[in-house]
């Protein structure tokens, strides 16, 4: 599995697609709920503050300017913190990779997604049957911030088990930005939060035709009724969540662009992922939107488009960082040896020249190390597989994140902060005939990975990891030491102890993993 698998995201979910009623929004993170997705409470995530929004669905609707009864929780077709840090692309919708700069798209798809033969999607459809209930993620080729090895690899995150779902439950909804800010309220994650005042959303075609019709402001102050394809902003200020406004219509995204014929037509935004930052002395004013169109009725228009749009408002002017040009909403389109191509297709999904092409149901990307962010931002929350490091054999997944959660105290309105590195290793292969070790390898101080091996100064306890048929994985914790900055190189191995023999045998090796923290 990839190496976000332990981090915090915002999600929503349901069992199926007979399950009736879709969850609330709820946040997935080590520490709260055994890991499994549970609402935002001031008891599990702390006090709002400036920093660190109240994302419960009660919150969210509070000035919508009509009552949202319980019974009619909104079903957002797509949601976004607008702090997706998307590089800059150019006007033909193609990633401008620079230098130090890694990428990662991830996605959830709707039932009945095959993917392209050979691809880890079909791979995983032909041994499950549906994976409508996990997230992937590709990482474009050619990086030089993250391990070479991710380059053009699609990658599990999470699979349907880990986010309590049942065979065929479907995640329509994603945002990373929204589970690390609300597990990080000291605003410590740097440019993997960056916006922390914005919720981004779409309303889906059937939730509108329920409860509407409902008209909010455009930005040019205009009253309209919103649409399915309205994406629709609303900004965190003094503890309250604002009056939505409309943010984008099908006019602002594909006016001007090759899919202007979609400007007419009904269409549901069901996936987004937004990059909202206003202006700095050193860095133009940043607006990009990914998102996807659904597929829900034959014939239509938008069957005919990518899966991945995006769309880029061009702003600045040397010599400021990341100044870009208009790109009507097109199709995604990634660097890739020989030549670059859609995204979508490079992840492995089946697009409209297949006849029965794939739905993305959500998406979130993020880009910490380009140039649409200012410099020297720490991340004090995230571990990365940072390229330049000793590789091991990569055949694990890790994931580290820290997490700053509430004690579990009844007194919910002055909870304590606790403070926690978490750790999760997945893919281990267990035997029948031994007993199988995860220890854990670390490294202080500054990178000393120049030559394999790895100098590694401190070798932790070997955790048992019990006998299983299927692929393991092992999640442990420890309270965190006050962070100095001081990057940390962690590798997890697998050791079998082989009955047969009595000699210990290194199976499996994660990748190293960078938390500077």
């Amino acid at each position: 599995m990839g190496p976000l698998s332990n981090w915090a995201l915002g999600t929503t979910t349901s069992a199926g697609v007979s399950a009736g009623n879709l969850n609330q929004i709820q946040i997935r993170a080590p520490q709260v709920a055994n890991s499994l997705p549970t609402s935002w409470t001031v008891r599990k995530f702390g006090q709002a503050t400036a920093n660190h929004p109240n994302y419960s669905v009660a919150q969210l609707t509070a000035n919508w300017g009509f009552p949202v009864p319980p019974t009619s929780v909104p079903i957002f077709g797509s949601t976004s913190t607008g702090g997706d840090v998307i590089p800059v692309v150019d006007n033909q919708g193609l990633v401008q990779m620079a230098t130090t700069q890694w990428f990662v798209v991830t996605f959830g798809l709707k039932p009945g997604a095959s993917g392209l033969s050979g691809s880890v999607i079909a791979n995983r459809v032909a041994q499950f049957g549906s994976v409508s209930g996990e997230i992937f993620s590709y990482y474009p080729e050619g990086p030089t911030g993250l391990n070479q090895n991710l380059g053009n690899t699609v990658q599990v995150e999470a699979t349907h088990t880990q986010l309590g779902l049942p065979q065929g439950g479907i995640v329509h909804n994603l945002d990373y930005g929204m589970g690390v800010i609300s597990t990080d309220p000291q605003n410590t994650a740097g440019v993997l939060a960056s916006v922390r005042d914005k919720f981004y959303f779409t309303l889906s075609r059937a939730w509108l035709a329920a409860n509407g019709p409902i008209s909010w402001s455009t930005v040019s102050g205009q009253s309209k009724q919103v649409t399915p394809s309205d994406i629709c902003r609303m900004t965190w200020s003094a503890g309250a969540w604002s009056v939505p406004t409309i943010a984008y219509t099908k006019l602002d995204l594909f006016q001007g662009g090759p899919n202007e014929n979609l400007m007419s037509a009904d269409i549901e935004i069901d996936a987004l992922s937004v990059y909202n930052a206003p202006a700095t002395s050193q860095i133009a004013a940043q607006e990009r939107v990914i998102f996807s169109l659904a597929r829900d009725v034959p014939g239509e228009p938008e069957n005919a488009v990518d899966q991945f749009l995006v769309f880029q408002r061009g702003h600045g002017s040397p010599p400021l960082a990341a100044t870009s040009v208009n790109c009507p909403a097109t199709t995604l389109l990634s660097p890739a040896d020989p030549q670059p191509g859609p995204l979508s297709a490079l992840a492995g999904l089946r697009g409209p020249e297949h006849g029965d092409p794939d739905d993305v149901e959500s998406t979130c990307s993020f880009d910490p190390d380009g140039p649409e962010v200012p410099p020297l931002t720490t991340n004090a929350v995230a571990g990365l597989p940072l390229n330049g490091t000793f590789v091991g054999e990569g055949t694990l997944g890790l994931s580290i994140f820290r997490t700053s959660l509430p004690e579990d105290s009844f007194d919910s309105q002055s909870p304590l902060s606790t403070d926690f590195m978490n750790y999760q290793v997945t893919g281990v292969q267990t035997v029948p005939t031994g007993l199988t070790f995860v220890t854990f390898h670390v490294s202080a101080g500054p990178p000393s990975m120049t030559q394999p091996p790895p100098t590694f100064t401190y070798t932790g306890i070997a955790f048992l990891v019990p006998y299983s048929s299927a692929p393991s994985s092992l999640s442990i914790f420890h309270a965190a030491a006050p962070c100095d900055g001081n990057p940390l190189q962690i590798l997890a191995e697998v050791t079998v102890l082989d009955f047969a023999t009595g000699l210990p045998v290194t199976t499996q090796q994660s990748w190293v993993i960078t938390a500077e923290f």
